[in-house]
C-alpha cells in the first residue's frame, strides 16, 4: 500500500485488488453454476454465469488500472 497515505491506495493498487476480487467472484461463479447443474435448479445457473461475467469484467478492469498507473508514473 501506498506508504504516504494509507487511506488512498495508488491506482495500481485498486487494480491489484479488483483483479483478485475478479477471480474470487469468477471462481465463486462456476462454483454456483455446477451446484445448479447438480440440482437442476436453471436460476442458480443464471446467477453462477453472471457472477463469472462480472468476475471477468472486474478482472480487466483492473488489468487495465494498473496499466493506466504503470504508464503515468514517472
Amino acid at each position: 500500500m501506498n506508504t504516504n497515505d494509507q487511506n488512498n491506495p495508488t491506482l495500481g493498487e485498486r487494480g491489484a485488488a479488483n483483479q483478485g476480487k475478479g477471480a474470487l467472484d469468477n471462481v465463486a461463479g462456476k462454483i454456483q453454476e455446477g451446484i445448479g447443474k447438480a440440482t437442476k435448479d436453471r436460476s442458480m445457473q443464471a446467477k453462477g454465469k453472471a457472477r463469472q461475467a462480472k468476475g471477468t469484467l472486474q478482472g480487466k478492469a483492473g488489468q487495465a488500472q494498473q496499466k493506466i498507473d504503470d504508464a503515468t508514473r514517472p
